[in-house]
């Protein structure tokens, strides 16, 4: 009897500890078939991955569609496929930014717990699923203030937009100029920017103009019809996030200003003649803060109303062909995917 009483105690202790969620063993995910249209992306029934050391498995509610999984689609498919194939990781499923909740954590993981909501900037993609395995370097509690959709839209634009205010060195009083300030990584520089209080001049097109003041911008230069060097000049600060500027933004500097650039420099020697300090953006090269370390500030400053995400359109996961293609279109704010129909909560 002592045993039997025993035992049921165990079993009861044991059901009150059990994860209140267990995954399934299979999930759907959208996997990358080769380089093309919408067509390569596929929904596929795959085995759900577990964690590993120094892992957690999120369980995902919103992806966000980044221009760089477009480029992946169009022209970028074979050469990941290539490396996915040395490292055998295949299938390629793209996504890089995701938001959800913890539902398993690996060996060594102590910063996070089962039912944790989250967000993440995934160093190996694989966002487009219901289930993803990330290193829980890169993972950061999600902002309360936030949908999950919201949340989603933070990391790559984020960590990028953050990273190119620290290396300008940005001080309030000073003038920065921000072109493409209505892109993916403009408009939230124009907001951290605008919190550091700095002035913002925010270079973008007449249609796009309401949505660069609602991000904080001071100023607006209208490309499409303004003559943007005689608008934009004498700033302390240019962060570029424009390919087609790249051999005419050292004009917009001060000497002994700082250009930032993600789409490519001028050559050194422009740089020095015009006594301007270039620095080229790299997602991978940079001694500053580390990404464990800067999405909790992203999250903060969320949090505090000096981040704000808005979401332009959300498609379903089973949509993901014709939300990649929405990103290819005149839009202000994130496209999102809605894995599950907890995407809109805080």
């Amino acid at each position: 009897m002592t045993i039997r009483i025993q035992a049921l105690a165990g079993a009861a202790l044991l059901a009150l500890t059990a994860p209140l969620y267990a995954a399934p063993a299979t999930m759907k995910a959208i996997v990358q078939t080769g380089a093309g249209g919408p067509e390569v992306l596929q929904m596929q029934t795959l085995p759900t991955p577990e964690p590993r050391m120094g892992e957690v498995r999120i369980r995902v509610v919103a992806a966000a569609v980044n221009p760089a999984d477009v480029r992946l689609r169009l022209d970028g498919a074979s050469r990941d496929t290539a490396k996915a194939d040395a490292d055998k990781e295949r299938p390629l499923i793209p996504g890089q930014d995701v938001a959800g909740y913890i539902d398993a954590v690996g060996p060594g993981v102590t910063a996070f717990k089962t039912g944790d909501k989250v967000f993440a900037n995934l160093t190996t993609r694989k966002g487009y699923a219901e289930y993803v395995v990330a290193s829980a370097d890169d993972v950061a509690m999600k902002p309360t203030s936030f949908t999950f959709e919201q949340t989603a839209g933070i990391p790559t634009a984020g960590v990028a937009a953050w990273r190119a205010i620290e290396q300008a060195k940005l001080q309030k009083g000073q003038k920065i100029a921000v072109i493409g300030a209505a892109g993916g990584v403009g408009d939230v520089v124009v907001q951290f920017a605008h919190a550091k209080g700095a002035y913002v001049v925010g270079d973008g097109a007449a249609w796009q103009n309401d949505f660069m003041k609602r991000m904080g911008a001071d100023e607006i230069v209208d490309y499409d019809k303004d003559d943007v060097a005689a608008k934009i000049k004498d700033m302390d600060v240019v962060v570029n996030t424009v390919g087609a500027e790249k051999d005419h933004v050292l004009a917009y500097v001060k000497r002994g200003g700082i250009l930032i650039s993600i789409t490519g420099l001028p050559t050194k020697e422009q740089c020095a003649a015009a006594g301007v300090s270039c620095i080229a953006y790299s997602a991978t090269q940079y001694d500053g803060l580390t990404k464990s370390q800067t999405l909790p500030i992203l999250a903060k400053m969320a949090d505090a109303g000096q981040y704000k995400v808005e979401v332009e359109k959300v498609f379903p996961l089973d949509q993901t062909g014709a939300a990649q293609e929405a990103s290819r279109t005149r839009t202000e704010g994130k496209i999102i995917l809605s894995v599950t129909s907890e995407s809109n909560k805080k």
